[in-house]
């Protein structure tokens, strides 16, 4: 779990994940999950909380899930499915993070190195047993219409996002609010080869501390649009309780992804009728 907040920009160690989720939280602030399987990163973070869509979402790996605390709601479930989701809290786990200078909560920090040895310590499987709901491919769709660029206005303005097509990388370039998005760890711009636009159902929870907090309706069904090689593709998510997410295009076949980087926006529904593409 990767903090947004404007304090703790830019992040570490998101150049090098496979798959980013970026999903609401409270109070109209993001926040991302990181996937890293090809890739290690030297410095990942800062470290956030857990969130109970985040754990479905990293179920759908079979990923060892790491966070530092959480909300209730969260804690609960990862300490009532210990077979279905591994889960690596900071609070149990200190020595595999450190703290930095700056203020808190934006200020810890691990490794992907930290984090292997927490999993062998702990006898976590490292071997990857989901494989991904989509396929791959390095040409284009001819009949899809153009996507240039995406704007996603969130209710912050800091937290709105743009991402532009980048021909001579075949990628689209990420900003938050007006600012580029670059790596902390490397100076690497942050530019994933998919964009994955997830629409789903959200809706306010049961919050005795009265944070906020919301929740996202990840079984079922719902509509998706894909932005890659400079395309739009139209698609369907669906997922069950004892499944992963299945991706499809428009008419049912397997979603086709370039090689590369993956963004995942998972959205509320109504977010459909405000999202700018341009052609």
């Amino acid at each position: 779990m990767i903090d947004n907040a404007p304090e703790a920009r830019p992040q570490y160690g998101l150049s090098k994940a496979d798959i980013v989720y970026h999903v609401l939280v409270e109070g109209g602030v993001t926040r991302f999950m990181a996937v890293f399987s090809s890739q290690a990163a030297e410095r990942i973070g800062p470290v956030r909380s857990a969130r109970p869509y985040f754990i479905r979402h990293a179920q759908d790996w079979d990923a060892i899930y790491v966070h530092s605390g959480g909300s209730a709601t969260a804690l609960k479930v990862l300490q009532q499915n210990p077979t279905r989701i591994s889960g690596l809290n900071e609070f149990a786990n200190g020595p595999f993070f450190w703290r930095s200078s700056a203020p808190a909560p934006h200020d810890l920090f691990t490794t992907s190195a930290l984090l292997k040895n927490a999993a062998e310590k702990r006898a976590l499987s490292l071997v990857l047993s989901t494989l991904p709901s989509w396929g791959f491919s390095t040409g284009s769709d001819p009949d899809a219409s153009s996507a240039m660029s995406a704007f996603i206005p969130f209710s912050l303005p800091r937290m709105s996002v743009t991402y532009h097509y980048n021909s001579i990388t075949n990628s689209y370039d990420r900003t938050q609010g007006t600012s580029a998005q670059y790596d902390n760890l490397d100076g690497k711009r942050i530019s994933p080869a998919n964009v994955l636009l997830v629409f789903k159902r959200s809706a306010a929870i049961a919050d005795p501390q009265k944070l906020g907090l919301i929740d996202f309706t990840d079984n079922g069904a719902g509509e998706l649009v894909l932005c890659t090689n400079g395309k739009k593709i139209d698609g369907r998510w669906s997922r069950s309780a004892d499944g992963p997410t299945v991706y499809s295009d428009a008419n049912g076949r397997t979603l086709l992804l370039s090689p590369g980087q993956t963004f995942i926006e998972i959205l509320p529904t109504e977010f459909k009728e405000s999202i700018i593409m341009q052609e």
